[in-house]
């Protein structure tokens, strides 16, 4: 899941950078309602990178268990 999740952010980080170089030229070239709508896609992207960036922290690393050993309770101690 981890190669999936940093694929997704990187799909959102390229779309705002994107988005904000298509605002810039037509910006540059006067074309005002081009680059209105560039401008709140390059938002759209920023958003959802930094929502996923902080509301859905990277998942914990799985603990590694060894099975080769017998599992050994308090219970099984005491007998």
């Amino acid at each position: 899941m981890g190669v999936w999740r940093s694929f997704i952010d990187l799909v959102h980080l390229i779309g705002a950078l994107g988005c904000l170089a298509l605002l810039g030229g037509f910006a540059a070239q006067g074309e005002a309602a081009r680059a209105v709508f560039y401008g709140l896609c390059t938002m759209g992207f920023a958003v959802a990178l930094a929502r996923r960036v902080h509301e859905h922290p990277p998942a914990a690393r799985p603990a590694v268990v060894d099975l080769r050993e017998p599992a050994t309770t308090d219970a099984a101690r005491s007998r």
